[in-house]
């Protein structure tokens, strides 16, 4: 069940935030208290934005290049199967603020639709305290990459688009952020497909998004 939940106001204009005036900061103070009044149990932030920090943010670059640590690897030419652990994973998906890197996703068709039926699935396994592996009970992921070169027991990418297994990277993210520990160290089957053709790369966006009922478009 739901037991908390966030409310963030963001109040952008072109001006400065070091000189914020005191009745706009009352302002947003009497927003502050107004939603806790009316929400209870939940976690309101006012942030203010101003020329500065709008620059600064236009010009952060995400990072589509990144190394994934892996446990075993199986290759053929430009095409990988590696085993993550859980932890390695979750720290392969999030940024310096442990955010979820949700620009990876760009090329997945669904986002994540909260605790449905699959979720659910894979929120119970997470929290499964047995000895069976978490990678015997999930499809794993799919990963596009322009490049990408085995160096030790890391794999290094270029241009990652996971294509397939966002519920499974949201509900991973989901169980790890909150502060569990997986101290068996269990595994999550990442399947990385190295390519430059549009049409290749078309294809297989389509083909691992055509398990359930997803637009043609």
């Amino acid at each position: 069940s739901l037991c908390r939940f966030s409310i963030k106001y963001s109040y952008a204009s072109r001006g400065d935030t070091s000189s914020i005036s005191t009745e706009v900061l009352s302002r947003s103070q009497q927003i502050v208290n107004m939603t806790n009044e009316s929400f209870g149990t939940c976690d309101v932030d006012f942030s203010f934005w101003g020329s500065s920090e709008l620059i600064k943010q236009y010009r952060r670059l995400p990072n589509f290049s990144l190394d994934l640590k892996f446990q075993e690897a199986l290759s053929r030419g430009e095409r990988y199967i590696v085993l993550s652990t859980l932890d390695d994973y979750y720290s392969f998906v999030i940024d310096d603020n442990n955010k979820l890197r949700r620009y990876l996703f760009d090329s997945n068709v669904r986002d994540y639709m909260g605790l449905n039926r699959v979720n659910e699935d894979i929120k119970t396994t997470l929290e499964k305290d047995d000895l069976s592996d978490f990678w015997w009970l999930n499809n794993g992921i799919t990963i596009l990459s322009t490049n990408a070169r085995i160096i030790g027991n890391c794999i290094q990418m270029d241009d990652i688009q996971i294509v397939n297994g966002l519920q499974t990277t949201e509900s991973i993210f989901n169980y790890l952020v909150s502060g569990n520990n997986d101290e068996r160290k269990r595994l999550v089957l990442v399947k990385i497909i190295v390519s430059k053709e549009k049409e290749i790369r078309d294809s297989i966006i389509r083909a691992t998004n055509n398990q359930t009922n997803v637009e043609l478009a």
